[in-house]
């Protein structure tokens, strides 16, 4: 614990600084053998809990997941400060894959259901047809027969001979309305009471859904298999369809090549940019096709960043490549290193790793945008990508963030703290440094 204005350490516990979680007066942080709960003022260990992986601290709780020996998932509710379990409840999944709304939790799985976290008590919206026909079925509480196989397949089976949808979509919440896919619908539910207000059928079974709000209307975004006699027909598609809020009539669709699967979505006013592999399209927001850029010299596009000041720039296995708005066009392409080969299964894992670093790990300052690449930091004038600075990364070090024109780093025993001043104005003879 540091004060900023004196530059002086106040107290000091040896952690994991990633799995911090500060609360108004403790941090609650992970070590190898337990979970401390330390005074922020004083760093005084005000409790100490097993080394369980939390998963959302809310209130004077946080959560545990435990299995039980027939792999149903439950929640744990203990109290902060004792540690004392409060209440346990069976949800299908993790809260990486549900939507938090004031104190009520929502999970999508084969149906939704709403768990209360100030008390622990669920409900599940109820089936209007059998699962066989490819409708909603709902959640089963505390029931011991269903057991959920490991996320990301399209369903799970049953001991039964029924079958559920695997968590493949987040839940939407707008003011009083929930919508969520499952199966091959489009619902939307009541948030308090869970009654069904109108659901849409989908063409096919997707194993992936995001639902985005846009303006007075629903975009989905999905991908997964077709199927024909139970085997695939093809190698995966991508739709994205327009839907009203109000009836849950499809408005309009738009599909992109065949296996171009949509990895990255950008909303931004009246346009719509969607990112596949090789290329990136512009839609208006009646989703009509505007233009679109090939990439294929780039390497495989990974994800957007931005938009930032009219700039839309991609980060792909090669380099980064900055686009122009208004209209759509190539501003500039910078080629950076690539990724390290895997050669096993630990290597393949690190790679991966890295990987998701490069894809997702850069900030803009000012007029400025820093790249994370395997060795260093590397940062590009925004306007005409000149490069302005490369920061070297010291081996095995963890990037943390850029805030308020500082770069920090974790390395093993320390931290690195780079104080960033790097546009200046060359027309008046000022130091660029």
């Amino acid at each position: 614990c540091v004060d900023l204005n004196k530059n002086k350490t106040i107290w000091a516990s040896f952690s994991n600084p990633q799995n911090g979680i500060i609360f108004p007066e403790y941090y609650l942080l992970e070590f190898s053998d337990s979970k401390k709960l330390i005074s922020r003022k004083s760093g005084a260990v005000v409790a100490e809990y097993p080394s369980k992986a939390h998963v959302l601290v809310k209130r004077n709780m946080w959560l545990e997941t435990e299995t039980d020996t027939l792999g149903t998932t439950h929640y744990v509710a203990k109290d902060l400060l004792t540690g004392q379990t409060l209440w346990t409840s069976a949800l299908p999944g993790g809260s990486d894959w549900a939507t938090w709304d004031g104190d009520k939790l929502y999970q999508v799985g084969n149906g939704l259901t709403c768990l209360d976290y100030s008390n622990g008590k669920t409900w599940s919206i109820e089936s209007p047809t059998s699962a066989t026909e490819g409708e909603l079925k709902a959640v089963l509480l505390n029931t011991l027969s269903l057991t959920l196989a490991a996320m990301g397949g399209g369903y799970a089976t049953l001991h039964g001979p029924d079958r559920i949808s695997m968590l493949s979509s987040r839940p939407l919440i707008q003011d009083d309305r929930i919508y969520f896919a499952a199966m091959k619908n489009l619902y939307c539910v009541d948030k308090n009471s869970g009654k069904i207000i109108w659901h849409t059928q989908l063409d096919v079974e997707p194993s992936k859904v995001l639902i985005r709000l846009f303006g007075n209307n629903l975009l989905l975004f999905y991908t997964g298999i077709r199927l024909k006699n139970g085997a695939p027909s093809d190698n995966g598609f991508a739709k994205v369809l327009l839907v009203s809020t109000r009836d849950g009539h499809p408005l309009n669709e738009f599909e992109p090549e065949k296996s171009h699967t949509i990895s990255d979505t950008v909303l931004t006013g009246n346009s719509i940019y969607l990112l596949s592999k090789e290329k990136v399209y512009l839609l208006d927001n009646n989703l009509r096709f505007i233009s679109e850029i090939t990439g294929e010299q780039y390497g495989d596009f990974w994800s957007f960043m931005g938009p930032y000041k009219s700039h839309l720039l991609i980060r792909s296995s090669k380099g980064i490549l900055c686009l122009k708005l208004n209209p759509l066009k190539i501003n500039w392409w910078k080629e950076l290193p690539e990724a390290p080969k895997a050669y096993g299964y630990e290597e393949l894992q690190k790679v991966n790793q890295i990987k998701s670093k490069m894809k997702f790990s850069f900030y803009f300052t000012d007029d400025a945008i820093w790249i994370y690449n395997p060795s260093d930091y590397t940062c590009f004038r925004l306007e005409d990508g000149k490069l302005l600075l490369t920061v070297p990364i010291v081996k095995d070090s963890q990037t943390s963030y850029i805030n308020k024109g500082y770069l920090t780093f974790y390395h093993p025993g320390r931290w690195a703290l780079l104080k960033l001043d790097l546009i200046r104005d060359e027309s008046v003879g000022a130091k660029n440094e």
